[in-house]
């Protein structure tokens, strides 16, 4: 039984862990600093 509940627990860990994972890269890409030099290029 405790075996059971453990690969339960850690399935859903694993599951959890990749979606944090995945926002956490999604905001890190949306919200970093922009980059001047490339907006200085893109205006000339």
């Amino acid at each position: 039984m405790f075996l059971h509940v453990f690969a339960t627990v850690g399935k859903c860990l694993v599951v959890f862990s990749v979606v944090f994972i995945a926002f956490a890269l999604s905001f890190h890409v949306l919200f970093r600093a922009p980059s001047y030099s490339v907006s200085l290029l893109l205006k000339l």
